[in-house]
């Protein structure tokens, strides 16, 4: 059965109005939605990458934690709760051994920051930063 789903696309930071078109819960089609003026439908190559990215064999799927020296690919899988205690512990030494400002992040900006920002200031740092930064 096939479905519409009005959304606004990830792929850079302007966040362009989509229509996600499904059928046997997958994405079969994303366009520009067509509801909105100026668009018409349209969109542009990267948002309509997608579905390529959505699918994409070597995505990743789940955590992964690297097990060698840096570079060297040697890696392991990881459960959920495994990844964020190991990303706790490197986090806590950090704000230990620099303080809690040593920390900062970026993102690609739009309407989905208060994650970010909220999480590193959480961590005491006001160091956040996104691609409309200059």
């Amino acid at each position: 059965m096939s479905n519409s789903v009005f959304s606004i696309c990830g792929m850079c930071s302007v966040r362009c109005p989509i229509r996600v078109e499904t059928g046997n819960s997958k994405v079969v089609w994303i366009e520009g939605n067509p509801n909105v003026p100026g668009i018409n439908g349209r969109l542009c190559a990267k948002g309509g990458a997608g579905i390529s990215f959505e699918y994409d064999s070597e995505r990743l799927q789940y955590p992964m934690i690297r097990r060698g020296k840096r570079g060297a690919g040697d890696w392991r899988r990881a459960t959920w709760d495994d990844a964020l205690e190991y990303i706790t512990f490197k986090l806590m030494n950090i704000k230990d051994k620099y303080g809690q400002r040593a920390t900062a992040i970026s993102d690609r900006g739009g309407p989905f920051t208060d994650l970010t920002k909220g999480f590193i200031r959480a961590l005491g740092s006001p160091n956040y930063f996104n691609h409309d930064d200059t």
